[in-house]
This record gives structure tokens, sequence and C-alpha cells, in this order.
């Protein structure tokens, strides 16, 4: 039983399969590419990114950070408080203080909260972004593609009709540094009583797609709306399985924990740009701006006449993903379990027919399973090998790479190298039926694994699953018609090409998370695709073995051209850049001062970075002596010490009774900074605190004596710092304050002068530092 007996174009075969491969792979920058912006003078009723970032330019004028608390902030707000006026929407400012116990993080926060009043007023849209940035960057992208969103869906609400449900506008502030305009108004304000749905904006990176990476929990109902809403569609369901087990957090994850059902979008390419100088209006991308505009405002009227009432209770969650961003493929995950149950008792059917016609026997059985673990093994381990040259020979991103289209056509093609050998050498050990039977037996086993632990993942081994089990009647009608025995040459190619897009399409995704460092893992993805392709391989080399030479040179060449032009291209470049920071740190204690830098990417990933010597920091490293998490020892430059005022702690009271200490402070910034962090000592007695009167650390961290503090928006501000700790034990308190400039010295502009160009700031960017310790 041959795939291609009796067929004269075996010798076409190859090409033909290269080609379609070869426009699969070139299918995928539909996947990235987002629609076309429309022009100003686009139709009144429609989304347009020139608009949007017409307001946006207005917005950032200034192209400046935009902290909270700071002036430029407060500016901002504004400007966006006018343009919602203008808009038709009720505007007020929610002004309040907050804390994120878990990270021991608080901030003033001014929310800016736009309503316009449904017709019926029963259920009410919660749509949403933030407006303030991070110290090293303006935010155009984060999250300027939101705020500018929301913007321009609003003027295009104004021109129709009243919907039936309420809708809410809200800019949240302080997002940057712990959800806590999101907390504040989920805690605070009385509009949250009527939130049934939200939407929210959110960006990781300058370009790319606008994303639907995470909904709330029992989904079913909400993809509905969302595949029969938009027309751009991407999102897939192990995006969101993978994201809520990690730490990682937008505004969304507020409302997500009180089981409020929503839709959060972001766009993640140009990774690098995000948190950094570069996140400014000169790397906007109207295309990414138009498909977030599309996508809320197809949202916000989809949901505008909707009955929302327990919409998140009405299903289960769902099993999606979409075909090259034109359609959403979609069915309940309460169906995983019983079809692959079915594949499993179909595929076992047949072999058992195949044990009683003797063309499957426990030998070729095991063959046929050691090949799919060595096909695997041989695939991870060939890719493991080739990330030492794209991977390891030079400094990476850890997600963005300058140039990684090369690299993944290498990776691609050394996992069919792989997949190739391993077919050539084991063709003659087992046979077509036990080879390809024993192939999707063991896929269809691992689909019911994953379909009773991680749902949503389960259509990477069901989708190609269902697609052989329904290639499988063609093939059957075809053995009927021609009177020969059941050839699976249609399911099994069925089964590969869905296996090799959705490989594919989660090879490419895995960027956003993994570089060629890591090219073993990304390589995973592709597993079930090359399992798959091994019967297809043993098949074609059973009539034509001589020709596994030609292909493997044809893919070595592939390989060596791809890694060359790979490994030509700089792990970094000025408009994709490594993060470094310059900080000057000022002891106000000890009266002395010193410049550090930040090369973050360097620590993180314990690669040695030649940036202190090139900049022309001495050999000697120091202990730094503030907390950190890149490195405790590092090159330090002795400088002037230009004696900035230090934050102010004031104590009140400090009265002891009943062996407890009560202390009462004033907390104050010394000149402006944006940041204000309280540092205890590892093992400080401290029982409670409380800040403005929120409690800023949960007890699991005051026991543990991991109190760090980290207050923002503390511009024009004193805080009242209320304490208990135990009256016989001392104890250390670090004060440290943060302003996102540097001194204007003759060091700040050697070293400014000195910073490689493929180097940018980063997160909180060039600052300056002055700390001083405070005995208890």
């Amino acid at each position: 039983m041959h795939f291609f007996a009796d067929r004269p174009s075996l010798r076409y075969y190859p090409a033909i399969f290269l080609a379609l491969i070869a426009l699969m792979i070139v299918g995928l920058k539909r996947m990235e590419t987002p629609p076309e912006p429309l022009a100003q003078d686009a139709p009144e009723n429609v989304f347009s990114a020139a608009r949007a970032y017409a307001d946006l330019t207005d917005l950032l004028k200034e192209n400046v950070p935009h902290t909270p608390g700071s002036t430029a902030n407060t500016i901002i707000r504004d400007r966006i408080a006018a343009k919602m006026t203008a808009r038709g929407f009720g505007v007020s400012i929610q002004d309040d203080f907050t804390c994120q116990k878990s990270w021991g993080s608080c901030s003033n926060i001014e929310n800016i909260i736009t309503t316009k009043a449904g017709a019926a007023g029963k259920d009410t849209i919660l749509v949403m972004s933030h407006y303030d940035s991070v110290p090293a960057g303006a935010g155009a992208t984060d999250d300027g593609y939101g705020v500018a969103s929301m913007l321009e869906i609003a003027r295009v609400l104004s021109h129709d009709e009243t919907y039936q449900n309420n809708l809410i506008f809200l800019f949240t502030d302080a997002e940057e540094v712990g959800l806590l305009g999101a907390e504040a108004f989920a805690a605070n304000h009385p509009l949250m009583e009527q939130v049934s749905i939200i939407v929210n904006i959110e960006s990781r990176g300058t370009s790319g797609t606008s994303a639907m990476f995470e909904t709330g929990p029992d989904n079913d109902a909400l993809l509905d709306i969302y595949q029969s809403a938009v027309s751009h569609p991407v999102a897939n369901s192990m995006t969101y399985e993978v994201y809520k087990r990690m730490p990682n957090d937008t505004d969304y994850s507020v409302f997500k924990r009180l089981n409020i059902p929503g839709f959060n979008f972001a766009s993640s390419a140009s990774g690098s740009r995000y948190h950094s100088v570069l996140d400014d209006l000169d790397h906007v991308n109207q295309s990414t701006l138009q498909h977030h505009g599309d996508n809320g405002l197809n949202m916000v009227r989809a949901l505008g006449n909707m009955d929302l009432t327990n919409l998140n209770e009405r299903s289960g969650d769902a099993t999606y993903f979409d075909f090259y961003s034109i359609f959403l493929v979609k069915w309940p995950s309460s169906f995983n379990g019983p079809l692959s149950i079915l594949g499993l008792i179909i595929i076992s059917g047949l072999i058992a027919q195949g044990v009683r016609g003797q063309t499957i026997n426990a030998k070729t059985t095991l063959w046929s399973l050691a090949f799919i673990m060595l096909c695997g093994i041989t695939v991870l381990g060939f890719t493991f090998l080739l990330s030492f040259p794209i991977g390891q020979w030079l400094e990476l991103h850890p997600i963005d790479h300058p140039n990684s289209w090369p690299g993944l056509v290498a990776v691609i093609a050394t996992s069919f190298l792989a997949a190739l050998t391993v077919a050539r050498f084991s063709y003659n050990r087992t046979n077509l039926q036990s080879q390809t039977l024993i192939t999707w037996l063991f896929l269809a086993i691992i689909s019911i694994a994953l379909s009773y632990t991680i749902g949503g993942v389960t259509y990477l081994t069901l989708a190609p699953l269902l697609a052989f089990l329904i290639g499988l009647s063609v093939d059957y009608f075809q053995s009927k018609k021609t009177e020969k025995n059941l050839n699976f040459t249609f399911s099994s190619h069925a089964g590969f090409f869905v296996a090799a897009y959705l490989g594919f399409y989660h090879f490419k995704l895995l960027e956003l998370v993994f570089n060629f460092d890591n090219s073993a893992l990304r390589a995973a993805m592709l597993l079930v695709m090359v399992f798959t392709f091994v019967p297809i391989a043993q098949a074609f080399y059973r009539l034509s073995a001589n020709s596994f030479k030609a292909h493997i040179a044809i893919l070595a060449l592939i390989i060596i051209i791809g890694s060359g032009i790979s490994i030509s291209t700089p792990g970094f470049t000025p408009e994709k850049p490594e993060p470094l920071n310059i900080v000057y740190v000022e002891n106000s204690d000890t009266q002395e001062a010193f410049y550090t830098l930040e090369p973050y990417i360097a620590w993180m990933t314990g690669t040695p970075t030649e940036h202190f010597e090139t900049m022309g920091f001495p050999d000697e490293k120091i202990e730094y002596p503030l907390h950190t998490r890149n490195g405790k020892m590092r090159p330090q430059l002795p400088s002037t010490y230009l004696a900035l005022t230090p934050p102010q702690f004031d104590i009140v009271t400090d009265i002891t009774s009943d062996g407890e200490r009560h202390i009462v402070a004033e907390l104050s910034t010394g000149h402006g900074g944006h940041e204000l962090y309280l540092y205890f000592n590892e093992g400080a007695p401290i029982q409670s605190i409380s800040i403005k009167g929120e409690v800023p650390l949960d007890q699991n961290r005051l026991k543990n004596g991991r109190i760090n503090i980290g207050l923002s928006g503390t511009q024009e501000d004193t805080f009242r710092v209320r304490m208990t700790a135990a009256a016989d034990v001392p104890f250390t308190l670090l004060l440290m304050e943060e302003s996102n400039m540097l001194p204007d010295t003759e060091n700040t502009k050697d070293l400014i002068a000195r910073r490689p160009a493929q180097t940018k700031a980063n997160q909180m960017g060039d600052r300056s530092i002055v700390f001083k310790k405070i005995e208890f």
C-alpha cells in the first residue's frame, strides 16, 4: 500500500510539497499584518487611524514621559477630558489613592471617567485603556494606541443612533505601577456596580496585529460575539490558557478577578521598543492603530444593543484559533474529550483490522512508536544545536530579533531535515498502515490528555486528528471505487497540512516569548506536524529512496543561508535596541555620588556586557547599595556630589506602649521625584503599616519580612505613614527617591555621548536616585 502507487507525477511531488509549505509560511505574514489605515477623509461612520493619530499627536505633542502625578500627565488628562466632552460624553475625574497589596505598590491616581447613557440603560459596556506611561518613554503605543482608539471610537459613535446599553469609557491612571487606576475604580467607584462587560485595549509592542488574547471564564458565548463582530480576527485559546497561568497582568485582570466577562486586545510586535524611549510618536504604526480601533468599535457596536445579563454564565469555555486572520474556527471545549475519544476508537478499530489482516503486529507497532519518539528527539536535538549559531553567538533581546525570518526558515528547515532523516532510515522497518495509524493513535491519546488538563490547547492535536478522520472517509470511498486497499493518501495529507498550519502559526507566535537562543522550545510547536510528516516521507522513500540526498542537500542549503543571514544580523540595532539606562546615585548620608549603568538584558540573561568599558567605567565592581534584581555588584563611576535634597521623613509621634512602638510620620519628596521607595531591613519587626490610610502590603509580605513599598504620583503630595513595630527590636528604613532626569553635568553629557547607538533607555529610564537611611 503506497500513497504514490501508479502515479507518474511522483517526481514532481517534492517540488509541489515544498511549494505548498512555502506558501503556508508566506501566509503567516497575513497573521502579523494589520489592515491598511484609513485616511482623514474616510467616512464619518468608520474608524480612521489617521484621525486617531491626529488625536494622539495632539495629546502627546510634547512627546515626553507622563508618569502618574506628573505635570505632563495632568496636561494629557485635561486634553483627553476635553476631547471626550466634545464628543458628547459626560466627564468626571476619580481622584484617589490606592495600593496593590501583593506588589507593595501605591499611587495617587486620576482616572478619567466618561459616560453616555443608553436608551434602556439596563446593561453597561466599559471600554478601557490607560493613559500613564513608564518613566522611559512617551507611551505613544503603550497605551497611546488604546487612548487614541477610544477617542476615535467615541467620535464615530457620536454619529450612531443611541444604543440600548450604557457606555463608560474609562481612561485609567497608574496602570504601569500596578494597575492602580483599575483597582481604584473597581473598589471605590459607584459606576462599578453597573458594569456588565469590558473591552480593554493594550499594547506590548509598537506594531503588529491587535490580538484578542484574553477573555473571561466560560467564554464560549463571548467568542460567538467576537467572531461575528470582527473582520480580521487574531485569537486562539492556547494564548488564553497560557496567559491565565502567567504572572503578567493588564487592567482587565482586576475585573476578571471579579468574574466580569470581557475582551482583552493587545499588539505585541517590535517588543524591544516596548517601555523604551522609542515608544514615541515616530514609532506609531497606523495599521496597528487601525486594527485596534476596528476591533474596539466593532465590539462596542456588537454589544451596544445586546442583553449582557449573566453573559459568562450561559456557556462553558471555547476552543478556538483563527485561520490566517480570515475567520475564527471555534467549538465548545466540552467537545474536546468526546471527539478525541471518538478518534481513538476509530483508529483503534483500524489497528485491530490491521492486526487481523496481519499488516500490523507487535514488531511493526513498536518500531512505529519508536520512530515517533526518535523523530521528536531528533527535531529537538537538531534545533537545540542550531540555537548556538543563531541564538548564542551574539547578544539577543529575549523576544525581538531585528531580522527574524531567515532564522525562522532555518529552524523550520532543520525540523524537516530531522524528520526526513528519521523517515529515510526507518521506512523498511515498518509499513505504511502501521506507521500511519500508530502516529495518529499517539496523537489521539495526547489529545485526550490535553482535553482534560489544558482544554484550550487541545486543538493543536484535535484539529489535525479531525482532518485525518474526515480524510479517512474520502480514502475509504476511493478504495471502494478503485477496489484497492485503503492507503491513507487524502487523510494523511489533510491531517498533515492542518498540523502544519497550526505548527507554523504557533511557532511564529512563540517569538513573543522566546528568541533563537530557545530554538528547541520554539520548534516544539512543530512536533505534531513532523510526527504526521514521517509516514508520508516513509511512503515516498519506499519508492524513491535515491532522492533523499537531494532533499537533504536542499534543506541544508536553506539552513546554511538562513542561519548565515541570521548570524550576520546584529542582535541589537538603533531601531530594535538593547535596554541600557544611565543612573546617577547619591548617598545623602555619606555625601558620596556615582554613576552606574543598567544593561538590563545582560544581567537578566547572565551575558557579559562591554558597555561599562565602552563608556569609561573602571574595571572594579562595587556592591550596589540599593535594592535591585539585576546584580548587586557592578562598576561605578565616581561623581561630584550634587547635594540633591533627599526624601523627607518627618516623625510626628513615636510612642511606645505595651511592648509596641507606634510611629506616625510625614513622607514627601525632596526635589519633586516621580517615585519614592521604602526598603526595610530584612527581619524588620513591622507588625502593621499604612500610608494615607491604605494598607500597602498583604500580611504574608509583613510576616516574611520582605517589606518593600513603592509610591508613585508623589510629586506634589505628603503621605502620612503609620507603623506599628515591636518596641525592643531596632530596624532600619532606607528611603529612596527617583527622578526621571539626569543632572546636567559634564559627566552626564559624556556618558550620553559614549552610549552605544544600539542601546536605548528602557522602563525606568535614565534617572537620578538619592537615598538615605533612618535608624529606629
